[in-house]
Formats: C-alpha cells, sequence, structure tokens
C-alpha cells in the first residue's frame, strides 16, 4: 500500500469549504443508509450482465430495490421481471453498491479516525471478499469471464475498487497477515483470471491494464506493472493508438470516451508514486480539452454510437478535478463554469462501477470524490466551453453554430463494435435543448436498442435499400470556418456514393444529401424531431413503409406523393422548426412517430423516399 495521498490537505478543505463539509455529511448520510437496507451480507449466487436490467419495451433501467431480490420493476411502464437473469443482475448491483460504500467508509475511516465503525466496515467487507473470492465460479457469457463479477470488465473494475480502499487506508487497518490473505486469495487469482483475457486496444482491455497496474503495485510486482504499461496492449500502446490525434478515443462514443479515460488515468493513478511521467502524458490532456467543443449549450452531450443519453458536463467533472489536482492542466475556470450552470448535485463517487442506489443530493453543485481529494479549495472566475463553428478532423465530427442552432454533422472512421454505421448522420440542438437527438443506447440486452436505436432509420441519414451501412469511414470534403462542411461515405454502401452538405444560416440551416450510384436504388431521407409534424402536403394514412430494421417500429404513419416543392414544420410547446423541401419527381412522403430515448416517449418522424441512381436531397431548415 503506497499511502501517498496527503489526508491533511483533505481535512483542511473539509473544515474550510461549505461545499466539502457538506459532501462529507452526505458520505455520511450514505453509508448510513446502505448499512441499513443493503443485505448484511453480500450474496454468493452467480452474477449477471448488468445490461439485462433494463425495460424490454421502454429501455431504462429497472428499479433496484435492496428488499426485492426476485422482483424487478420497470418504472415506467410497471412491468415487473422476476427470475434470471434479472436477478442476477440486481446480485451484480449489490456487489457494486457495496464496493461504493466501501469508498465512502474508507474516506470517512481516514478523516475520522476517531469513529471505529468506519474502519471495521472496511475491514470486515475486504475480508469478506477475499476470503470467498476464489469460491465464485469463473464464469461470463457476454464480454469475457469473471468469478464475482459477470464478465471481465465489472471483475477489473471491482478488483481496482478494493485495491483503492487499500491504498487510501491507514497501514494499521490491517495485520501483515491479513494483507498476506488479501492477496493470496484475492489479487492473484483475479490477475491469473485477467491476464490472459487481454488481447487488443479496447476500453475494456484499457481497464484489464488497470487492474494489473493496481494489482501489481499492491503485490509490489514489479514485472506486473511493466506488462500492464509496455506489452502489447499495454498503457503505452492503448493511449498511442485508441486516442485519437484530436483527442477522442476511437470508439466514437462520449460514453466510452471519459470511461477509458478513467481506465488510463486510473492505472496512472495507482502508479503516481513510482511512474509520475504517466500521468503527464499529452493525450490524457487532449482527452480532456476534445469534449469541451462536443458539449451541447445545456451541458449535455450528444449520444453518438453506443453511448448512454443523458451524459453530461458535470457528471464528468470529476476528471477535470483530478487532471486539474495531478498537474495534467488547470481547468478551475471549466469547473467554476460547469459548477455555475446547475444546481445542487448528488455525489459522484471515483468508482466506476455502476451505482444502483441515486446518490443523496446536498447543497452544492460542486460534490464528488475526486473534488475532496484532488481538487483546489476554491473556484476562480467562469469560463465557459467552446461555442462557434469547429472541427475534429480525425474523429470525423463537424459542428456548425451560432446563437440560433447547433448542427452536428458526422463522417467517422469506423469506431469497431461500439458503432452505429451511420456515416453522415446529424444531431440538432436549437430552441435551447437537444432537437433532434441521435439515440445513442439504452441497455445491450434491451429489445429496443436493436429494434430500433440502432437501426438505419432511427438516425437523420439517407437508409438505401432499407439496409444497414456496412462497416466504413467517412471522409472531409470541404470545411469553411464562416459555417458550411461537406462530407462523403463513397463505401457506406456497396457502388453508391453518398456524400452531404450544410451550411449555417441565421435562423437555421440548408441540408443537400446527394446520391450517386450505377443503378437505381430505394432511398430513404430519414429526420426526426420534437414535436408534431404539421402542414402540407395531403396526408393519407397508410401501413408501414418496411419491415423490420426500425421501420416497423413508427406509428401513426401518414404519406403523400409529390412532384413539387412543399414544407412542414415539427410544432411542440417549446417552438417550431420548418422544413423546405427542394422538388424532385417520384417522391413520396411520409410522416410518422417513432420511439425516443426513453422508448415511452415519442418524436415526429419524416421520410422521404425516392427510386433513382442519382439524386439530390435539398432541405431549408428554419427556427422559429
Amino acid at each position: 500500500m503506497s499511502h501517498s495521498m496527503d489526508w491533511t490537505l483533505v481535512q483542511q478543505k473539509a473544515r474550510h469549504q461549505p461545499w466539502a463539509a457538506d459532501l462529507l455529511q452526505n458520505l455520511d448520510r450514505s453509508f448510513a443508509n446502505h448499512l441499513q437496507f443493503a443485505p448484511a451480507a453480500p450474496p454468493t449466487e452467480p452474477s449477471e450482465w448488468y445490461h439485462h436490467y433494463f425495460c424490454g419495451t421502454c429501455a431504462t433501467s429497472l428499479q433496484f430495490d435492496f428488499a426485492s431480490p426476485h422482483e424487478h420493476r420497470c418504472p415506467n411502464c410497471q412491468k415487473v421481471y422476476t427470475g434470471e437473469p434479472w436477478d442476477g443482475s440486481w446480485r451484480m448491483r449489490v456487489h457494486a453498491a457495496n464496493l461504493h460504500n466501501l469508498e465512502r467508509a474508507t474516506l470517512l475511516a481516514r478523516l475520522h479516525p476517531e469513529h471505529p465503525p468506519y474502519r471495521d466496515y472496511v475491514r470486515h467487507l475486504i475480508l469478506f471478499y477475499a476470503d470467498h473470492y476464489l469460491n465464485f465460479a469463473v464464469q461470463g457469457k457476454n464480454a469475457g469471464k469473471g468469478r464475482l463479477m459477470p464478465q471481465c470488465l465489472d471483475e477489473a473494475i471491482f478488483v481496482i475498487g478494493i485495491a483503492r480502499c487499500l491504498d487510501w487506508a491507514d497501514p494499521d487497518w490491517f495485520s501483515a497477515n491479513e494483507l498476506a490473505a488479501i492477496a493470496r486469495k484475492m489479487f492473484e487469482p483475479a490477475v491469473d483470471l485477467i491476464k490472459p483475457q487481454i488481447g487488443c486496444i479496447h476500453n475494456i482491455h484499457a481497464w484489464m491494464q488497470a487492474m494489473l497496474a493496481a494489482a501489481g503495485t499492491f503485490l509490489h510486482d514489479d514485472s506486473l506493472v511493466d506488462f500492464s504499461i509496455q506489452s502489447e496492449f499495454g498503457w503505452n500502446r492503448q493511449i498511442e493508438l485508441g486516442v485519437r490525434a484530436d483527442g477522442f478515443w476511437y470508439e466514437g462514443s462520449i460514453t466510452y470516451h471519459y470511461y477509458t479515460f478513467g481506465a488510463l488515468s486510473s492505472l496512472a493513478l495507482a502508479l503516481r508514486a513510482t511512474r509520475p511521467e504517466l500521468i503527464q502524458h499529452p493525450r490524457l490532456h487532449a482527452m480532456l480539452e476534445a469534449p469541451l467543443g462536443l458539449v451541447y449549450p445545456n451541458g449535455e452531450f450528444p449520444a453518438h454510437n453506443d453511448c448512454w443519453k443523458g451524459s453530461t458536463l458535470i457528471t464528468a467533472a470529476p476528471n477535470y478535478e483530478l487532471a486539474t489536482g495531478m498537474g495534467i492542466a488547470d481547468y478551475s475556470k471549466q469547473l467554476a463554469w460547469i459548477y455555475d450552470s446547475v444546481g445542487p448535485q448528488p455525489c459522484v463517487p471515483s468508482q466506476e462501477a455502476p451505482n444502483p442506489v441515486p446518490a443523496l443530493t446536498g447543497q452544492h453543485s460542486r460534490s464528488s470524490i475526486y473534488a475532496l481529494l484532488f481538487g483546489p479549495e476554491s473556484l476562480p472566475t467562469p469560463q465557459a466551453p467552446k461555442s462557434g463553428n469547429r472541427i475534429y478532423p480525425t474523429s470525423g465530427i463537424g459542428i456548425l453554430e451560432n446563437r440560433t442552432v447547433r448542427v452536428c454533422l458526422r463522417f467517422h472512421p469506423d469506431s469497431g463494435g461500439h458503432d452505429h454505421w451511420d456515416k453522415l448522420a446529424v444531431d440538432v440542438f436549437t430552441l435551447g435543448r437537444i432537437w433532434s437527438m441521435d439515440f445513442g443506447t439504452s441497455g445491450y440486452a434491451a429489445a429496443i436498442t436493436h429494434l430500433w436505436h440502432k437501426t438505419p432509420p432511427a438516425h437523420n441519414l439517407i437508409v438505401v435499400d432499407q439496409t444497414a451501412q456496412q462497416p466504413s469511414s467517412g471522409e472531409l470534403v470541404d470545411w469553411q470556418t464562416s459555417g458550411k462542411i461537406s462530407a462523403r461515405a463513397n463505401q457506406a454502401y456497396p457502388d453508391v456514393q453518398l456524400a452531404r452538405t450544410l451550411q449555417l444560416r441565421e435562423n437555421g440551416w440548408t441540408d443537400e444529401f446527394t446520391v450517386a450510384a450505377e443503378t437505381a436504388h430505394q432511398l430513404d431521407w430519414c429526420f426526426h424531431g420534437e414535436g408534431r409534424i404539421e402542414g402540407s402536403p395531403p396526408w393519407k394514412p397508410t401501413p408501414t413503409p418496411g419491415e423490420g430494421k426500425g421501420y416497423d417500429q413508427l406509428s401513426e404513419i401518414e404519406t403523400a406523393e409529390t412532384d413539387a416543392e412543399w414544407s412542414v414544420s415539427w410544432i411542440g410547446a417549446f417552438g417550431k422548426v420548418r422544413l423546405d423541401f427542394a422538388a424532385a419527381p417520384g417522391t413520396t412522403v411520409f410522416r410518422a412517430r417513432c420511439p425516443s430515448n426513453p422508448a415511452n416517449e415519442n418524436l415526429g418522424f419524416l421520410l422521404v423516399r425516392r427510386h433513382a441512381a442519382k439524386t439530390t436531397f435539398a432541405a431549408t431548415f428554419t427556427v422559429g
């Protein structure tokens, strides 16, 4: 155990800063609540995949209740799920909740050594998991193998959490024999389980390497630490090959971007006493800079690829606290803006294990473990994130923005298994809201994720012959800082060339989407937005415009045929967005409702269909 934390400075924050004192009070209340409601002993039956614990209809997380291990209710539609895999996923969440409470107890014990119950809890829980670790059979059907947890990713994060609490613990809390037993019964078997599973550049494999570094530090095994950094898929290659030149993680999702930053910084943090150069790597800095230009004006991020909808800058704030405290860069002005833009927030832990129990909210917006441990005591005058037109060429993201609207066009390289294969898709922020969203994803086992959220028509693009794009990369054609971008995707469909040009206007934008092929194809220009679609042309009810592949999720479908110019408007309580479409022969228009995310909400969906080899879909959007 390295004990490199300066606990005197942490105690000073808690004495002098109201936000820090409030945070500690919340940690204490949360600790007591956990003791009151959580099972007295952790479950010993097998756990199941995190993503099973979602409603198959609504795509929302089921309502976790410590007192309900066999009935799991959807908070939206009230459907109750029983048996496996939901019971096992509940058990997985109990282990994760225990890890969060262990972190609380460790911090409280360090800052309140006069109160033995905190320390006693830390000792009891770590020794319990060490004593029982090998009793859990190796398992895993979805993403690698675990013991306590259902996959290698969750297993690695759990072991990192235990190692971190041991790192923070006072040397007197455990005897030498107990520490040796923890090493023999838990850390060594965990290394034997995880190390052989490492094999590529990926967020999961970055987390497994972070676990090896944490375990190697605890075991005083320099060769294991070296492996975690210098091996074929070690820390060095994860950060050099996985982080693109403009700072984004290659999987193209802000969820996995910050998630992988957590893995890379966790390894660097575990080794800060012996390998201080790692935390100063310029790509760690780049990973924090890049998202500041991607965030919407309301502090939320677009849910590109497999991204959790609702990812926000406030939930990412602990990373900037860590960076400021560890000397990666000074983000104190940006932190001040983040906290000033929101109200009181629940405590954000340092652990990446999913916390199924909503954290308590105090009186301050600055409320994270990393703020307490690493952040500056006070913050300066706020500085807002970037705005205006900007581009991330290697990650394939172009943003046009003025006071009325922000439109994002994506021409990204192939992002692997988390890609939605949606080259040239757009998302829109206007009228003070995310008006046309990228749906991202829900739980991977939720039916609606595959029936709708990841399907071609769920994205604002052209679908060719009702089929999905093949894995491919887009390409930037033209970028003008005055507010114009053109990109193409010539490998998304065989023998079909796609090109899209967006140009910003004072009160909206223009959108020209061109298709060129040797033979005619069915071309479906798809677009969804908040509000009901109203206006011309004359509509009549019609069956679904397609079979499966997302088309079967549309409702209230109406259609019209027109060769002339036409217009519609999305109208909602927030305002109106008008669409004017240029004339083209053989055009069929469909308007409908489509699921949103969560799927119990819906949006206005428009599909413009043509059968052609060459055509341009020319649209003008006007806000207000």
